[in-house]
């Protein structure tokens, strides 16, 4: 080896190093605090600096959660049922209705309540991304594919099972209503959560089902995206409710959110696409993904400012932002951190706050089961008599119907966000949980027995320029 390598490593390393280890060795008694001292005698062994412990458990829950809900998501798919039942039973199986009930220290352990907090907030970004994405994949010329009869039956199949939600809102005995929450906001959110359809589950399901292109699951789609504007905006006006208070702080809320989403979807997807339009792809990569979080992070903080759930401000920015290539890729680059880590982080939120635990006696369940047949009859007749008024045969017209029962993700958006704030009790919460979870198992099993092979299906002509589907 060379002398002068040899000098430098003794000379500049070893004795510095030797002697920053003989004075730290020479001032060792002032180290351990006494309290320290005596807690590593009393518990026989070393502990973990203060901060490193609140971390550790950290982690130990995220890599917990994401493992069971990308598990169970698997299995979900290998059974039929599209990721998201999966990733929802993961979140219900950490929480307190089953793991809390088994095994209630091991629950605590593994979720104590340090993490709730992170968990929550991870969680709450996830969702802001999610809508973000259900927004920007509603691209107008699908809904427009089909002329007319989205909108119509979209709209038929929001407004059917809106009302009745309310019904059931102002039918339901005082026990099942929240504390300090008026009539109005419960009964009309109560009406928003019956009349929500999963349009990313319903892809997710019509792709495993090669039906994604034909032209009833082209229709679906275009229906289900106008449902999802539909039961977006009336969420919208159920929070500004809510947060109004008063009539007039009601309407002011209602007024500054309907002016938001029109400069959002005027102005603002105006200036982002002269943003983009000529220098779009010689961008840098940071720069092209600023201008894609930028809006939608700042979108969703100004609906939040308003009073209206920063998921709204999410949908927008999806809306207004430009179907552009490479926006098209930065959004499936977010999606798939969103789907892998943040998405299990809400369904675990969404788990620690189910209760099933509180679903109790008779009354409760049959008070479910009477949920679930409502919410999937409300759909069916929302969807299907009005299709075949339009002209689509007796059994897509049906099949519509199922597909648009299909809640998933979406509902589980806006159950969360009427729970936190104060719209519903725990107990109804836990109770539209099950609905939700139900509602949607049992949308691709029926479509499955309803459907035949692909020469069977009845393939549906393409529209007429009023829009019908003869």
């Amino acid at each position: 080896m060379n002398r002068r390598l040899v000098a430098a490593l003794v000379l500049f390393v070893a004795v510095p190093a030797a002697g920053t280890v003989a004075v730290l060795a020479a001032w060792g008694h002032g180290w351990t605090s006494s309290g320290a001292s005596a807690g590593h005698r009393a518990g026989g062994g070393a502990s973990l600096p203060g901060a490193l412990p609140e971390a550790y458990r950290l982690l130990v829950a995220i890599v917990t959660i994401v493992l069971v809900a990308h598990v169970l998501g698997a299995l979900a798919r290998r059974v039929g049922q599209p990721t998201v039942v999966g990733q929802m039973t993961a979140g219900i199986l950490l929480g307190p209705s089953i793991l809390g009930a088994l095994a209630p220290a091991a629950q605590e352990w593994l979720l104590p309540p340090t993490t709730t907090v992170p968990v929550e907030s991870m969680a709450q970004l996830g969702i802001v991304f999610f809508s973000f994405k259900i927004g920007y994949e509603l691209s107008p010329k699908q809904l427009s594919g089909h002329g007319t009869t989205p909108l119509v039956l979209g709209g038929a199949g929001v407004c059917t099972p809106l009302l009745v939600g309310v019904g059931i809102a102002l039918l339901l005995p005082a026990e099942y209503r929240p504390q300090g929450a008026g009539s109005g906001p419960f009964a009309l959110f109560l009406g928003v959560s019956f009349c929500v359809t999963a349009f990313p589950v319903l892809a997710g399901i019509l792709l495993e089902n090669g039906m994604l292109k034909s032209a009833l699951g082209s229709l679906a789609m275009a229906t289900a995206g106008v449902a999802d504007v539909l039961a977006w905006s009336l969420l919208a006006c159920a929070l500004a409710v809510a947060h109004g208070g008063t009539p007039l702080g009601a309407l002011s809320t209602a007024g500054l959110t309907a002016l938001f989403a029109v400069l959002m979807l005027t102005v603002g997807r105006a200036g982002l696409r002269r943003i983009w339009e000529g220098r779009g792809e010689s961008r840098t990569q940071n720069a092209a993904v600023l201008f894609v979080h930028a809006p939608l992070l700042c979108s969703a903080a100004l609906t939040d400012a308003i009073g209206v759930h920063p998921v709204f401000g999410g949908f927008l920015a999806g809306l207004a932002m430009p179907r552009l290539p490479q926006i098209e890729r930065i959004v499936e680059r977010t999606d798939a951190v969103a789907s892998w880590l943040l998405l299990p982080m809400f369904f675990a939120s969404v788990g620690l706050r189910t209760g099933f635990g509180m679903i109790g006696g008779t009354k409760d369940w049959l008070l479910c089961g009477l949920f679930v047949v409502l919410a999937v009859a409300a759909k069916l007749v929302g969807t299907a008599p009005p299709a075949l008024l339009l002209g689509v045969r007796r059994r897509p017209a049906a099949r519509l119907g199922v597909m648009m029962s299909c809640r998933g993700l979406t509902e589980l958006v806006v159950l969360a966000t009427g729970l936190q704030l104060g719209l519903i009790p725990p107990r109804l919460f836990a109770m539209l949980v099950l609905m939700t979870l139900a509602t949607t198992l049992i949308t691709a099993p029926v479509l499955n027995r309803t459907g035949g092979s692909q020469d069977e299906e009845p393939r549906l002509p393409e529209p007429s320029m009023s829009g019908a589907v003869p």
